[in-house]
């Protein structure tokens, strides 16, 4: 399997006071496809792109020797599943970091979740990392609680603020937005 057009989930904790700065940082950056501020243990999670596993390797040293960053968890895309019909600029999505024992398609498990947008198996400290939308708290509260009690390790991410970079992932929100205003 070649990486060509491969993608990688950046998890960045900055130092004291710079998680603006950070954030900013991937504003209009044609390798970032997003940028999420988040709450958690970490407070921003880059989701980027590039067409070499050398350029990545690249991407990830400039940001981890970028002096406003403290620490940063590289999470190399395998294969993703999204659902269409969640809209990613609706609000009340969270970022969900997941881990089994033993091998386990954790992206498989997620998939018949309704409020999943989608989900990423990854090379890393966690099998899938996935994002969830709930039009209310509980909804994320009662799928977080699921997973554990399947035997999964999850670290949520809850997304504060987020800035969309790619045109492609602009134009299918718009026509999920556009199929979704055609049902009402």
């Amino acid at each position: 399997m070649g990486w060509e057009n491969r993608s990688a989930y950046v998890f960045i904790k900055s130092r004291k006071g710079k998680s603006t700065d950070v954030f900013n940082m991937f504003k209009d950056r044609k390798d970032a496809v997003g940028v999420f501020l988040t709450a958690g243990k970490y407070d921003i999670m880059a989701w980027i792109t590039s067409k070499t596993i050398q350029l990545t390797s690249r991407i990830v040293s400039e940001i981890r020797f970028s002096p406003d960053v403290e620490e940063v968890k590289v999470q190399l895309a395998c294969y993703r599943t999204s659902n269409e019909r969640v809209s990613l600029l609706k609000p009340g999505y969270m970022w969900l970091a997941v881990r089994k024992g033993e091998y386990h398609d954790v992206c498989a498990t997620l998939n018949r979740f309704r409020n999943l947008a989608m989900a990423v198996s990854t090379s890393g400290d966690y099998g899938c990392v996935a994002m969830m939308h709930g039009d209310q708290q509980d909804q994320i509260h009662n799928l977080v609680h699921a997973l554990e009690q399947e035997g999964c390790e999850v670290d949520c991410f809850p997304s504060l603020k987020y800035h969309w970079n790619r045109v492609p992932a602009r134009r299918r929100i718009e026509r999920t937005e556009e199929r979704e205003q055609a049902q009402y």
